[in-house]
C-alpha cells in the first residue's frame, strides 16, 4: 500500500490483468474494486460466465466498471448484460454475436459512451511457426546469461567460484539451512 502514502497527482497507472478471475476473487475483492480507482489501479478481469462470481463481487464489478466488453455469451448472461448495455442491444443480439464481434461500452474522459458493436481482427495468417523467433527475441531483450546469474549467486551465497562450479555450494547452503 505504498501508493496510499503517495500524493494522488504523483500516482501512475498500474495495470493488473486477471484471467479466470473467478479463481482469484473473494468477497474481500469487492472492497479492492471500490478503492482501485483512487489508487490508479486499472483492472482487466476476464472469466467465462457471470455466475462464477459471488454476488458481492458481481455487484462490485458492475458498480465500478469503466469499460465493458462482451463477446458472444449465453442467454442467462445476456439477460444481465443487456441491462448493462442499455436498450441498444437486446438479449438475443448479445447471445447471437458472430465470430470476432463484441459489444463495447466505453468509458472515455469519465463519461460512458453509447455502446457499440466492434469487429475484432481475425487471427493473422501464418502466425504459426514463429515460436522460435519470439523465444530468441525475448531472450535477447530480457534474459541474463548463465555466468552472470551464477556470479550473482556466488556473491549472494558468499561462496568461492570453485565451490559453486562443482555444485558444492548447494550442499553447503543446505547444511547451513539457507537453501529451501
Amino acid at each position: 500500500m505504498a501508493r496510499a502514502n503517495q500524493p494522488e497527482a504523483e500516482r501512475r497507472d498500474f495495470y493488473l490483468f486477471i484471467d479466470e478471475f473467478q479463481n482469484f476473487s473473494t468477497d474481500a475483492f469487492a472492497s479492492i474494486l471500490a478503492e482501485a480507482r483512487k489508487y490508479r489501479l486499472c483492472l482487466v478481469l476476464s472469466h467465462q460466465y457471470i455466475d462464477q462470481l459471488s454476488l458481492p463481487v458481481r455487484q462490485a464489478v458492475f458498480g465500478n466498471v469503466g469499460t465493458l466488453i462482451s463477446f458472444r455469451i449465453g442467454h442467462a448472461d445476456a439477460e444481465i448484460m443487456a441491462k448493462e448495455f442499455g436498450s441498444a442491444f437486446t438479449v438475443n443480439m448479445l447471445a447471437d454475436l458472430g465470430r470476432y464481434e463484441a459489444v463495447v461500452k466505453l468509458l472515455e474522459d469519465g463519461t460512458n459512451r453509447q455502446p457499440f458493436l466492434a469487429k475484432m481482427l481475425p487471427p493473422l495468417d501464418g502466425a504459426t511457426g514463429r515460436r522460435d523467433r519470439f523465444v530468441a527475441r525475448s531472450r535477447e531483450r530480457y534474459a541474463t546469461g548463465r555466468a552472470k546469474v551464477e556470479r550473482k549467486i556466488f556473491n549472494w551465497a558468499n561462496q568461492t567460484k570453485a565451490d559453486c562450479c562443482e555444485g558444492k555450494w548447494v550442499k553447503t547452503m543446505i547444511r547451513r539451512g539457507s537453501a529451501s
